[in-house]
C-alpha cells in the first residue's frame, strides 16, 4: 500500500469511527524547581486545542533581563515557537500570557502577551507546552501554569490514526477529523 492508499484508508476510518465530543478545560500545572523552566504535558489519552496558555514568571535580582518563549513538541519534533516581544526585568513579578488571535506580542503593564495560532494548535497526547527563558536565573520562579484547552474526547484508536494521517500528509491539520473528510 502506498503513501496515498494509506492515508485514505485512514480517512476512511476516521469518517467511520464519527466527530468526537469536545468540552472546553482549564488545566493547571506544577510550578517547576526555582530556576528552571517549566513544562506541562499531555496526558496519553488526550488531544488538546490549545487556546491560552498563562504562567507567572517572579525574577530574581540578577540584572539581566529575560525573554520568553513557549514551544510546543514532542519530545523531538517543535510544533510551535512563540516568543514575547519585551524583556522581563530584575525583581519582577510578570504575567506571561499567550492567546490564539493574539496578533502581536506585546507588553500591558505587568502582563507580557504572545500569540498562539488561530484556529487553535492541535496537541497529540505526549506532546509538551514548555519554556526556553534566555538569561534564566537560578532564583526565577514560573508559578501559576494554566492551560485553557478543547480536550477532544477521541479514542486511543481515533488518536493514534489522526497522527498517522499528520505524519503521511506532512502537516498539522485544524482537525484530523476535518483533514480525513477533505483528502
Amino acid at each position: 500500500m502506498d503513501q496515498r492508499e494509506r492515508a485514505l484508508a485512514i480517512a476512511a476510518r476516521l469518517r467511520s469511527i464519527g466527530q468526537p465530543e469536545s468540552f472546553v478545560k482549564i488545566v493547571k500545572g506544577s510550578s517547576p524547581s526555582v530556576g528552571a523552566e517549566l513544562t506541562l504535558t499531555i496526558p496519553g489519552d488526550q488531544l488538546w486545542a490549545l487556546r491560552a496558555f498563562r504562567c507567572t514568571l517572579t525574577t530574581s535580582a540578577a540584572v539581566v533581563n529575560r525573554l520568553v518563549t513557549v514551544f510546543v513538541d514532542d519530545g523531538s519534533t517543535e510544533y510551535l515557537r512563540t516568543t514575547l516581544d519585551a524583556a522581563i526585568v530584575a525583581s519582577t513579578t510578570a504575567a506571561v500570557q499567550f492567546f490564539a488571535g493574539a496578533g502581536t506580542a506585546y507588553q500591558n503593564g505587568a502582563t507580557n502577551i504572545g500569540p498562539l495560532p488561530a484556529p487553535e494548535a492541535l496537541l497529540w497526547p505526549g506532546s509538551r507546552i514548555r519554556t526556553v527563558t534566555a538569561a534564566i536565573d537560578a532564583g526565577d520562579q514560573y508559578s501559576a501554569i494554566v492551560a485553557y484547552v478543547t480536550d477532544i474526547a477521541v479514542s486511543n484508536e481515533s488518536a493514534n490514526l489522526a497522527r498517522e494521517l499528520t505524519q503521511l500528509i506532512g502537516s498539522t491539520p485544524e482537525s484530523p477529523y476535518e483533514e480525513a473528510r477533505t483528502f
